[in-house]
């Protein structure tokens, strides 16, 4: 909700939301911006797969256009993790926006249903290698769906589950903290959809700005690695690879001969920092040109304010300037 301070104090931002909000409402059936204006429990805003869904959709979207009408640059690159490579998609002209309404109203019905699995994930700081070798013997049932950075990882599995593994954690004073409840997203739990997702049908092309895809690490084409009914299995499947995504995007620059790379994330909580990415995945990576002085992180404070929107379009503005 903090998200809509923006919307909220600036005309520009809020006409593209409010564009996208109608149009998802013929979808849906309401309006995303109303529900959460109206909707006090923050804990069923999250668990309704439907708002979540649209409202991600469109605010990043919006947020996606808003930047590039403000700052006159378009990205070499893009890629959504999880729900956010639907987003990706269209940004990049993968796919049409009918079809992206398809796929968001489609997939939150089909992830609906997996609510009574009565699953949870949690973000710790483990690496693979920790929690495979120390907690996956002993809870068996639990899996990495996210690869975050070298030093830490998101676990999901069934929520009484989650919460004995949380208490060993925190006796052990390793940070941990339980980021979403309800849907069993990321794990082999899927499987109970499969065949619902297998029967969608949907058309994309060949995107105008290059998109990876957070699954497999590859550029979305139409031909060997084309955005359909399957890899939207994969993605709900497999764990999402944050941290392996920047590592190819950082092996494509230097296979490109890029000096500099500049990073901006768009979405309404930030995920990334300069300290999280210099810290965390610069050190797991190999370099032959570029360095830690030449990977440039937006600051990205969460994205609720007009002062932090500005701070991050005229930085962004200079260093593209300027390196």
């Amino acid at each position: 909700k903090k998200s809509l301070l923006l919307y909220l104090n600036d005309s520009n931002f809020k006409s593209k939301i409010d564009y996208y909000d109608e149009k998802l409402k013929s979808v849906f059936g309401f309006s995303m911006i109303k529900k959460c204006l109206e909707e006090e429990d923050d804990i069923a805003l999250r668990r309704n797969q439907h708002f979540t869904h649209g409202m991600l959709f469109i605010y990043q979207v919006s947020l996606y256009f808003y930047f590039i009408e403000k700052t006159k640059r378009v990205p070499d690159i893009i890629f959504g993790v999880s729900c956010g490579e639907m987003a990706a998609a269209f940004c990049s002209e993968l796919i049409s926006f009918e079809t992206a309404c398809y796929i968001l109203y489609n997939r939150s019905c089909l992830l609906s249903k997996t609510i009574s699995f009565n699953g949870a994930s949690i973000a710790t700081r483990l690496n693979e290698k920790q929690f495979l070798e120390e907690y996956l013997p002993q809870f068996p049932d639990l899996q990495i769906i996210a690869y975050i950075s070298g030093r830490s990882s998101i676990i999901g599995g069934k929520n009484s589950e989650i919460l004995k593994f949380k208490k060993q954690l925190e006796d052990k004073n390793i940070q941990c903290m339980i980021v979403n409840e309800g849907a069993c997203f990321h794990t082999k739990h899927i499987s109970m959809i499969k065949d619902d997702i297998l029967q969608l049908e949907f058309e994309h092309k060949k995107p105008i700005t290059k998109v990876m895809s957070n699954v497999n690490l590859k550029f979305f084409n139409d031909t060997d690695n084309k955005y359909d009914k399957y890899h939207l299995y994969e993605n709900l499947t497999n764990p999402c690879r944050l941290l392996q995504t920047y590592q190819e995007i950082f092996k494509y620059a230097e296979d490109n001969n890029y000096t500099n790379v500049i990073i901006n994330e768009l979405s309404p909580k930030s995920f990334v920092s300069g300290t999280f990415i210099k810290e965390d995945i610069v050190p797991t990576t190999s370099f032959k040109y570029l360095s830690n002085a030449s990977i440039h992180v937006i600051p990205t404070n969460n994205i609720t304010d007009m002062e932090t929107i500005h701070n991050n379009i005229n930085n962004l503005i200079y260093l593209s300037d300027n390196l």
